[in-house]
């Protein structure tokens, strides 16, 4: 969508913007994929996970097991809500996505647990799934958060700014503390096995 934004098709941008937002829960979660064809259906992957597609077309939850992909949709949500705010500078806009992006931060805040880890595989599924603390998604969700606090403080809504910019710093120190291991990162912490960072 950004690349498509510096080749000045905006309409085409501002129209999937859109219709993305109106599939967003009320709890602020954002689906990963939009299946129209498949709404309201539950069907089978290799044979034996569960892929729903809620009455609208919209899937929130992974089929793998675990979920890796629970906070990619969220993320990539603030990410482009940025880059239109950045590439078109219009600041009406943005206040009018207020509501959409303070949900969308607020559900991504309820994925950092109490040692300041962010739940989830973020960006895509390997064998095995990296679950559950990915270092990639560590730092993209802070990225994320860093943008979501600046457009949330331009569009009027300075508390969930606050709390954005909070998280990023625990979710930072937090990748400083378990993300190193001496002389390497580590790819992600395993909620059993702890942090691997060799196959």
């Amino acid at each position: 969508a950004e690349a498509l934004l510096w080749l000045g098709r905006k309409a085409e941008v501002l129209a999937s913007w859109e219709y993305v937002k109106g599939f967003q829960r009320d709890d602020g979660l954002v689906p990963f994929a939009i299946l129209p064809d498949s709404a309201g259906t539950t069907s089978m992957v290799s044979g034996r996970y569960p892929l729903v597609v809620d009455g609208r077309g919209a899937v929130f939850e992974h089929w793998v097991p675990g979920n890796p992909l629970r906070t990619l949709a969220n993320v990539t949500f603030l990410l482009l809500a940025d880059a239109i705010g950045s590439q078109t500078g219009n600041r009406a806009w943005l206040q009018a996505q207020a509501p959409s992006l303070r949900k969308a931060a607020e559900w991504l805040l309820t994925q950092i647990t109490p040692d300041g880890l962010m739940r989830g595989g973020g960006f895509y599924v390997e064998r095995p799934t990296r679950l559950e603390f990915d270092g990639i998604n560590q730092c993209y969700s802070a990225h994320a958060l860093a943008l979501a606090a600046d457009m949330l403080d331009k569009a009027g809504e300075p508390t969930t700014a606050g709390r954005c910019r909070a998280a990023v710093k625990t979710l930072t120190a937090a990748f400083r503390t378990r993300f190193w291991a001496g002389d390497h990162c580590v790819e992600y912490i395993h909620p059993e096995h702890g942090p691997i960072s060799h196959h």
